[in-house]
């Protein structure tokens, strides 16, 4: 009996605490120890950036934290790349960088082990699949793990770092 709730108890430590959200039909994913917090889109007044990149929809003060938004669907480029009024902004940390995600809604909070998750270099030879983590599967559905360490160019990140430092 004992020997089953060890077993038990190590398979938990090897579970990934994933956030998903959604843009369009499909399911994305992100790590929850990644996660600052949830916010509607509404709430806030976009500062816009010139020359940055078409997906960097501006800036939003964050509690006083200055954090720069990403339009995940500019960036993965979807058809429809407008950011509706019902979006969410899905806040991330990327390395030492605090960004927002715009994304449709967040969904859920689940569980994923280690076996349910298949490593994207496995899957992807020929695109650019830097920032994506893996692939989960979770009660039969695909989701598209985002590594969020790696969502930031270099580029984007000389952009972005002297506004996040000089307004924080």
């Amino acid at each position: 009996m004992k020997n089953n709730f060890l077993k038990r108890e190590v398979k938990n430590v090897q579970d990934n605490q994933i956030v998903l959200f959604q843009i369009d039909d499909q399911e994305y994913g992100v790590n929850i120890d990644t996660v600052e917090g949830i916010n509607h889109y509404k709430d806030f007044k976009i500062i816009k950036i010139p020359n940055t990149e078409g997906y960097v929809e501006g800036i939003i003060n964050l509690r006083g934290d200055v954090i720069p938004l990403y339009n995940l669907r500019k960036k993965f480029q979807l058809a429809n790349s407008e950011v509706d009024i019902d979006s969410e902004i899905l806040v991330v940390s990327s390395s030492d960088i605090k960004i927002g995600f715009i994304v449709d809604t967040v969904v859920d909070i689940i569980r994923l082990s280690s076996e349910d998750i298949q490593s994207a270099s496995q899957l992807f030879t020929q695109i650019n699949n830097e920032y994506i983590q893996g692939i989960g599967k979770y009660e039969g559905r695909m989701i598209i793990l985002l590594n969020t360490q790696k969502i930031l160019t270099i580029q984007e990140r000389e952009i972005i770092e002297p506004l996040v430092e000089v307004e924080a």
